[in-house]
């Protein structure tokens, strides 16, 4: 199957809109998004998106209706197939059709127009939407109350009937009560509260009940007001329900919108149209319960006056969300798909796991121009949180951005002091045996980059090539790394006047811990990767054992790389001929163990697999081990012993549950964000800019005629000497910032 390649464009990607990649469709489906430079010579068709941008395929959880269809009026496959042409014209490929509140015979009809339309493979039919009939009087909208009900054990058996896609089912949690919430989730709907007159209180019983959601937040519900939240203050308040909202400029003020995406966690916000016949269709009027509707100046309502659905299509509200809101598109654009596919994809323990479908849909949009019509597939931003099997492509997670860049502005914090003299003794290593906090930044970057191995590296492997092709371009970055680490170590020993060269260094242990663990990821099952691990921690241990000593200069590991490079060790001593260095050689083997362990979370991760109690049992495991180990071998981060190796990866898995937890499942900022995705350009840039401020003299100027004397006379030396190092990552960070925001990324 010949492939498509779009090119030339900005994608949406975890970190923003950034050009350069090109993304790669077979068929039907994204298979994979890397940088255009990647690409292979022969086999791919591309097509030049000329400048255009790629967003995610909207979705909408709320079509009443499109291209001169109501769905209540036509409940059969076609209606179905032209509701969602008529929707694609506008960027939507998924979407839920909703029915508005009807009698048993039109919900069945309804549903079985799903199912049907489902079977047929109908492009983006992804189950039903029943706003009622188990709604409030009081709040009923354009919906008929005499149509209203509480359902019996057969209606609810009716309501979750749909054996293919998605139900979703919209009532007021007053009028049905908490048991009939719990029996519809039982039998796997989602269940959103709307056209309520709920109470706080019933509000909030309905969400410990099971309510998920609320339907077009602020319409057709009880308000907030200071005495009485109401349904919602209820819905404001609580961080784990999604709340949809139609941003048409009409049904709700703009201001009460931005209120609400303050009040709710990242996220949990997402648009809906709750569109209605005239949406795609040249004739703006149709009929609803027998009247006649007409949409005028964008806005729906009946004789009465009430709103009657909406004229709005999701193109439209995105650019009303930028517009109006002061979102950036990239939020606002998902607002639109990443978003509510979290809601879809959530699901009880007792119901079954939802299509892929409803977890990830991407789709071309430019202007409200589509390149292809009801494609499905799979994006490089998969949703976090779904209960998905494997994406087919890479992914990418803030978190494990942030944590990236985390470490690696602790690298700058602690590599340039301002007075090696004058450090806080947590931001110095052990001096041998023991640990301090900075002893845990370096085997925490190697944890990140197996990690990045799983997410990012391995999915863009193709699996049909040979493993010399698989391998090649791996080792070639690997290659760089080192080549890198080298140049650097060159450029300090001429400018600097250093005796020997240092052929080990950061760089090429992570170049080689790169090349070594992309191979096992490449060559060997997930179960031989664990015994690696184990067999590099034990055979490592038993090698320090046999040293006889851990003393330094003269335990084994310093003794080897001594032999192999004597001279140029990072530390010599001539009169004993014996020397040590921290990055060597012997003691990457069991740094290669750390970024093993690194790729196995990170294949959890990208599988869904990460849960809180298997992340717990995990890190007690490694703290444990660690900690008994350490009784043999104590923790040293010199020699990089397996003690070291099983208590920093404790720590490095439990940072990576919290920064998952808070900041891809919550919406937490990605604090540190911008260092992760500019990582290289970071270290080495730094490094060199120390080397020639060093050379020149200019580092120690700063320090002795600007920082010191202004800081030292009245906080001391050590405050100093760390307000230097401060201002050295602020700079940094000024120069990642400009170079995200010109989406500039240096890559190896």
């Amino acid at each position: 199957m010949n492939r498509l390649a779009l090119v030339n464009g900005g994608v949406l990607t975890e970190r923003g809109i950034v050009s350069g990649l090109a993304v790669l469709v077979e068929g039907a489906h994204i298979v994979a998004v890397v940088p255009e430079h990647e690409l292979p010579s022969s086999g791919v068709q591309r097509h030049d998106l000329q400048g255009a941008t790629l967003l995610p395929g909207f979705i909408d959880c709320q079509v009443n209706g499109g291209g001169g269809v109501l769905f209540n009026n036509q409940t059969d496959v076609e209606a179905l197939r032209r509701i969602g042409a008529a929707h694609r014209r506008f960027g939507t490929t998924a979407f839920l059709p909703t029915l508005i509140s009807d009698d048993a015979g039109r919900m069945s009809a309804a549903i079985g127009a799903v199912r049907a339309a489902i079977t047929e493979g109908v492009p983006g039919v992804l189950g039903i939407h029943l706003e009622g009939p188990y709604l409030a009087p009081d709040r009923k909208g354009t919906h008929d109350a005499g149509k209203f009900r509480v359902p019996d054990a057969d209606e609810i058996a009716l309501a979750t009937s749909l054996d293919k896609g998605l139900s979703l089912v919209t009532l007021a949690p007053e009028r049905v009560g908490p048991e009939i919430v719990r029996a519809l989730v039982a039998r796997g709907a989602i269940v959103c509260a709307g056209h309520t007159a709920a109470s706080y209180e019933q509000a909030v019983a309905g969400i410990a009940a099971g309510v998920r959601g609320f339907t077009h937040l602020f319409n057709a519900m009880s308000p907030l007001t200071g005495r009485e939240p109401g349904a919602v203050g209820a819905a404001l308040e609580a961080p784990d329900v999604w709340c949809g909202i139609i941003v048409d400029g009409h049904h709700v003020h703009p201001a009460s919108l931005r209120v609400a995406l303050a009040a709710k966690p990242r996220g949990k916000v997402f648009l809906v149209t709750d569109a209605m016949p005239p949406v795609g269709a040249d004739d703006p009027s149709y009929e609803l319960y027998g009247e006649t509707i007409t949409a005028r100046d964008g806005v729906v309502r009946n004789a009465a006056g009430a709103l009657a659905g909406s004229a709005l299509d999701m193109a439209t509200a995105v650019r009303n969300t930028v517009r109006m809101l002061g979102l950036p598109l990239e939020e606002a654009a998902r607002m639109a798909s990443t978003y509510p596919a979290r809601l879809w994809a959530w699901r009880p323990a007792t119901a079954a796991s939802p299509p892929a479908a409803a977890r990830t849909w991407w789709r071309w949009t430019t202007r409200c121009r589509c390149a292809r019509s009801g494609s499905v597939a799979r994006p490089a931003e998969a949703v976090a949180g779904a209960p998905a099997e494997p994406a087919a492509g890479p992914r990418r997670f803030a978190s494990v951005d942030a944590l990236r860049g985390l470490t690696v502005a602790a690298m700058l914090l602690v590599n340039t002091p301002g007075d090696w003299a004058h450090v806080y003794a947590p931001l110095r290593h052990a001096e041998w045996h023991g640990f301090t906090p900075t002893d845990l930044i370096f085997p925490m970057f190697l944890f990140i980059v197996g990690v990045s191995i799983a997410l990012g590296v391995m999915p863009r492997v193709d699996a049909s090539a040979s493993q010399v092709a698989r391998m090649r371009p791996l080792l070639v970055r690997a290659a760089r790394l080192i080549a890198l680490g080298l140049l650097l170590h060159a450029l300090a020993w001429w400018l600097l006047d250093r005796e020997s060269f240092r052929p080990y260094g950061v760089l090429q242990r992570i170049g080689l811990c790169f090349a070594v663990t992309a191979w096992l990821a490449v060559t060997v099952s997930a179960r031989a990767q664990w015994l690696w691990f184990a067999a590099l921690l034990v055979g490592y241990g038993l090698l320090l054992a046999a040293g006889g000593t851990l003393a330094p200069l003269d335990n084994i590991a310093s003794r080897i790389d001594t032999a192999l490079l004597g001279p140029h060790l990072y530390q010599f001593d001539p009169v004993t001929g014996r020397g040590h260095d921290p990055e060597g050689l012997a003691s990457t083997l069991p740094a290669i163990a750390t970024c093993l362990l690194g790729l196995r979370c990170g294949d959890w991760l990208r599988q869904g697999r990460l849960r809180t109690l298997v992340l717990a049992g995990a890190i007690a495991l490694a703290l444990a081990l660690g900690l008994c180990w350490a009784l043999w071998q104590p923790i040293n981060k010199n020699l990089w012993t397996p003690s070291y190796v099983l208590w920093t990866g404790g720590l490095a898995m439990g940072l990576l549950a919290a920064a998952h937890a808070l900041i891809d499942r919550r919406g937490w900022p990605a604090w540190g964000r911008r260092f992760g995705v500019n990582a290289i350009a970071a270290y080495a840039g730094s490094a060199v800019m120390v080397i020639v401020l060093t050379a020149t003299g200019t580092m120690p100027w700063l320090y002795t005629q600007v920082s010191s004397p202004a800081i030292t006379p009245v906080f001391g030396p050590e405050a100093a000497s760390l307000a230097f190092a401060i201002a050295f990552v602020a700079f940094w960070w000024m120069v990642v910032l400009v170079m995200d925001r010109h989406r500039v990324y240096l890559r190896i």
